[in-house]
């Protein structure tokens, strides 16, 4: 629940971003107050189960759409050599070139950059 707004804010365009944010949580809200409605209605003693049951194919549901998530693009982008594949998920998700974005996240971490000529790991 935490991580989706942040997820949907690394593979939203930066023009979208505020959108994308505000979206998720209006549906958050929106599955809370069908819950309680439903709940309002089905908590007799034969019905009880039917909410428990729409509780877990919604879970089941996420968890299969979760195989098909790609990888967020940010955290790879700060791996070391992971600029390239960071910009092939966004082109994948969005359809539109992205490097710059990648190369702003690797300009705003503190990690060095694959062309800084900084090599701290080096023996």
């Amino acid at each position: 629940m935490v991580l989706v707004p942040l997820y949907l804010n690394e593979i939203a365009p930066k023009h979208l971003r505020g959108a994308f944010g505000v979206t998720c949580q209006v549906f958050v809200v929106i599955g809370i107050a069908v819950a309680q409605f439903l709940g309002l209605f089905l908590s007799s003693i034969p019905y009880w189960r039917l909410i428990m049951l729409f509780g877990g194919v919604i879970g089941a549901a996420h968890f299969v759409l979760l195989l098909f998530a790609c990888e967020s693009p940010k955290w790879v982008a700060l791996q070391h050599g992971g600029q390239s594949r960071a910009s092939a998920i966004l082109r994948h998700i969005r359809g539109e070139e992205s490097e710059h974005e990648v190369r702003e996240w690797r300009r705003h971490s503190l990690l060095p950059t694959e062309n800084d000529g900084i090599h701290l790991l080096e023996s």
